[in-house]
Protein backbone atom coordinates (compact mmCIF):
# COMPACT_ATOMS: atom_id res chain seq x y z
CA UNK A 1 0.00 0.00 0.00
CA UNK A 2 1.30 3.45 -0.83
CA UNK A 3 2.49 5.63 1.99
CA UNK A 4 -0.33 8.24 1.65
CA UNK A 5 -2.89 5.45 1.96
CA UNK A 6 -1.22 4.09 5.09
CA UNK A 7 -0.98 7.58 6.57
CA UNK A 8 -4.62 8.19 5.85
CA UNK A 9 -5.71 4.91 7.43
CA UNK A 10 -3.58 5.53 10.54
CA UNK A 11 -4.99 9.05 10.87
CA UNK A 12 -8.52 7.73 10.44
CA UNK A 13 -7.94 5.10 13.13
CA UNK A 14 -6.68 7.78 15.51
CA UNK A 15 -5.86 6.58 19.00
CA UNK A 16 -7.91 3.40 18.66
CA UNK A 17 -6.03 0.12 18.51
CA UNK A 18 -6.07 -1.64 15.16
CA UNK A 19 -8.28 -4.37 16.62
CA UNK A 20 -10.70 -1.86 18.16
CA UNK A 21 -10.87 0.05 14.88
CA UNK A 22 -11.48 -3.15 12.92
CA UNK A 23 -14.28 -4.12 15.31
CA UNK A 24 -15.79 -0.62 15.05
CA UNK A 25 -15.95 -1.13 11.28
CA UNK A 26 -17.71 -4.46 11.73
CA UNK A 27 -14.86 -6.83 10.95
CA UNK A 28 -14.03 -9.88 13.04
CA UNK A 29 -10.38 -9.97 11.97
CA UNK A 30 -7.77 -7.25 12.38
CA UNK A 31 -8.35 -5.77 8.95
CA UNK A 32 -6.84 -2.43 10.02
CA UNK A 33 -3.55 -4.19 10.75
CA UNK A 34 -3.66 -5.82 7.31
CA UNK A 35 -4.38 -2.47 5.65
CA UNK A 36 -1.71 -0.57 7.53
CA UNK A 37 0.90 -3.27 6.91
CA UNK A 38 0.13 -3.20 3.19
CA UNK A 39 -0.96 -6.82 2.98
CA UNK A 40 -4.46 -5.76 1.89
CA UNK A 41 -5.90 -2.53 0.55
CA UNK A 42 -9.45 -1.34 1.14
CA UNK A 43 -11.50 -0.01 -1.72
CA UNK A 44 -12.25 3.70 -1.75
CA UNK A 45 -15.86 2.79 -0.98
CA UNK A 46 -14.80 0.79 2.11
CA UNK A 47 -12.81 3.80 3.28
CA UNK A 48 -15.79 6.14 2.88
CA UNK A 49 -17.83 3.71 4.95
CA UNK A 50 -15.05 3.63 7.58
CA UNK A 51 -14.95 7.43 7.65
CA UNK A 52 -18.67 7.55 8.26
CA UNK A 53 -18.46 4.90 11.01
CA UNK A 54 -15.90 6.92 12.98
CA UNK A 55 -17.76 10.22 12.62
CA UNK A 56 -16.08 11.92 9.67
CA UNK A 57 -18.58 13.96 7.67
CA UNK A 58 -17.61 12.55 4.28
CA UNK A 59 -19.72 14.96 2.21
CA UNK A 60 -18.21 18.02 3.93
CA UNK A 61 -14.66 16.67 3.74
CA UNK A 62 -14.95 15.96 0.02
CA UNK A 63 -16.62 19.33 -0.61
CA UNK A 64 -13.70 21.10 1.09
CA UNK A 65 -11.25 19.15 -1.07
CA UNK A 66 -13.14 19.46 -4.36
CA UNK A 67 -16.39 21.44 -4.29
CA UNK A 68 -18.73 19.86 -6.79
CA UNK A 69 -22.28 18.64 -6.84
CA UNK A 70 -22.64 14.88 -7.21
CA UNK A 71 -26.15 13.59 -7.86
CA UNK A 72 -25.90 10.91 -5.15
CA UNK A 73 -24.61 10.88 -1.58
CA UNK A 74 -21.32 9.34 -0.37
CA UNK A 75 -23.10 6.14 0.67
CA UNK A 76 -24.41 5.41 -2.83
CA UNK A 77 -22.60 2.66 -4.75
CA UNK A 78 -21.97 4.99 -7.73
CA UNK A 79 -20.57 7.86 -5.65
CA UNK A 80 -16.83 7.15 -6.10
CA UNK A 81 -17.11 6.95 -9.89
CA UNK A 82 -19.23 10.08 -10.09
CA UNK A 83 -16.95 12.01 -7.75
CA UNK A 84 -13.82 10.93 -9.65
CA UNK A 85 -15.48 11.87 -12.95
CA UNK A 86 -16.25 15.33 -11.63
CA UNK A 87 -12.68 15.67 -10.38
CA UNK A 88 -11.28 14.68 -13.77
CA UNK A 89 -13.67 16.96 -15.62
CA UNK A 90 -13.32 16.81 -19.39
CA UNK A 91 -9.97 15.02 -19.37
CA UNK A 92 -9.64 11.77 -21.24
CA UNK A 93 -9.17 8.39 -19.58
CA UNK A 94 -6.04 7.86 -21.70
CA UNK A 95 -4.47 11.11 -20.48
CA UNK A 96 -5.32 10.30 -16.87
CA UNK A 97 -3.95 6.79 -17.33
CA UNK A 98 -0.60 8.17 -18.48
CA UNK A 99 -0.41 10.56 -15.53
CA UNK A 100 -1.52 8.03 -12.90
CA UNK A 101 0.26 4.90 -14.11
CA UNK A 102 -2.93 2.89 -14.65
CA UNK A 103 -4.42 1.55 -17.85
CA UNK A 104 -7.10 3.56 -19.60
CA UNK A 105 -9.38 0.54 -19.16
CA UNK A 106 -8.93 0.63 -15.38
CA UNK A 107 -9.52 4.37 -15.33
CA UNK A 108 -12.62 3.97 -17.49
CA UNK A 109 -14.02 1.27 -15.20
CA UNK A 110 -13.44 3.43 -12.11
CA UNK A 111 -14.93 6.57 -13.66
CA UNK A 112 -17.98 4.66 -14.88
CA UNK A 113 -18.50 3.00 -11.50
CA UNK A 114 -18.14 -0.51 -12.94
CA UNK A 115 -15.24 -1.14 -10.54
CA UNK A 116 -14.03 0.33 -7.26
CA UNK A 117 -10.42 1.51 -7.01
CA UNK A 118 -8.34 0.36 -4.07
CA UNK A 119 -7.28 3.23 -1.82
CA UNK A 120 -3.71 3.50 -3.17
CA UNK A 121 -5.06 3.57 -6.74
CA UNK A 122 -7.68 6.15 -5.77
CA UNK A 123 -4.94 8.35 -4.30
CA UNK A 124 -2.82 7.96 -7.46
CA UNK A 125 -5.73 9.19 -9.57
CA UNK A 126 -6.46 12.09 -7.21
CA UNK A 127 -2.77 13.04 -7.21
CA UNK A 128 -2.55 12.80 -11.00
CA UNK A 129 -5.42 15.27 -11.33
CA UNK A 130 -4.79 17.62 -8.41
CA UNK A 131 -1.26 17.10 -7.08
CA UNK A 132 -2.85 17.34 -3.62
CA UNK A 133 -2.78 13.75 -2.37
CA UNK A 134 -1.03 14.86 0.83
CA UNK A 135 -4.25 16.62 1.84
CA UNK A 136 -5.82 13.16 2.17
CA UNK A 137 -3.44 11.92 4.86
CA UNK A 138 -5.14 14.22 7.35
CA UNK A 139 -8.85 13.33 7.50
CA UNK A 140 -10.96 15.84 9.40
Amino acid sequence: MDDPARQFLRALRGSRSQVAFSRRLGYRSNVAGEWEAGRRSPTAREVLRACHRVGVNVADALARFHPVQVAVGPHHEDFIGLWLSSLVGGGSAASLARRSGHSRHQIGRWLSGRAQPRLPDFFQVVDAVTGRVDDWSRPS
